[in-house]
């Protein structure tokens, strides 16, 4: 069953040029991933200024998920970032989910 991997992610306007390189790296990073059926992102700024970008990625199953996400994590590892520290430093906030396509 396809799955979706969704992020809400609010990143202050000081820290947007940062963010935004590495989810440009994280985006050319999961297009190589195999099981990736489409990324999309969405984005707006809110009241405050801050960028909050939707993020939606359908995967063709729950297997690729968890593929995808231990290669991000070694990727990481290898690169040296602590994504938790890194995004406290920044500021951001990110809610994640993993939806299934509702089927009618």
């Amino acid at each position: 069953m396809k799955q979706v991997f969704i992020d809400k992610i609010v990143i202050p306007q000081n820290a947007i040029s940062q963010v935004m390189e590495r989810l440009n790296y994280n985006t050319s990073f999961l297009e190589k991933q195999p099981g990736l059926i489409e990324n999309v992102h969405y984005e707006r700024t809110d009241e405050q200024g801050n960028l909050v970008i939707i993020t939606a990625a359908t995967w063709e199953n729950a297997a690729a998920v968890e593929q995808a996400k231990a290669a991000v994590q070694e990727d990481y590892q290898r690169l040296g970032i602590n994504l938790t520290e890194k995004l406290k430093e920044w500021g951001v906030t990110m809610e994640r989910g993993l939806y299934q396509v509702r089927q009618k």
